[in-house]
């Protein structure tokens, strides 16, 4: 699963959206308003004081770094280890529209 479907099905798991609003969104060209903090960060919105995540799961993350059995390996041979690209499940923390509100550097800029 990709991480744009592992958020559209915990959204309607958590009676985010029902099946069809969510397919509406998506059909309309746009993505669920559901990001984990610092994407909203980066959308120039912060989450509202007290807010608690919406959705708790695991998003798919990129990464150059070697893995741990790799860094051991190359340990025990006295080497550097290599770079070895790739994907590991990580937990997130999702927010929606409904708990964020914009910076008030977005406020300016409106």
């Amino acid at each position: 699963m990709t991480n744009n479907e592992i958020i559209y099905s915990e959204a309607i798991a958590a009676g985010i959206y029902t099946q069809d609003q969510a397919d509406a969104i998506l059909a309309s060209g746009h993505a669920l308003p559901i990001h984990t903090f610092p994407e909203w960060k980066r959308m120039g919105y912060s989450v509202k004081k007290g807010e608690k995540a919406a959705i708790k799961t695991r998003l798919w993350k990129y990464t150059t770094q070697p893995t741990k059995a790799a860094r051991e390996a190359a340990e025990l041979a006295g080497k550097e280890p290599d770079a070895d690209p790739h994907y590991y499940l990580a937990p997130a923390y999702l927010f929606t529209v409904a708990q964020v509100q914009p910076t008030q550097d977005r406020k300016r800029k409106a």
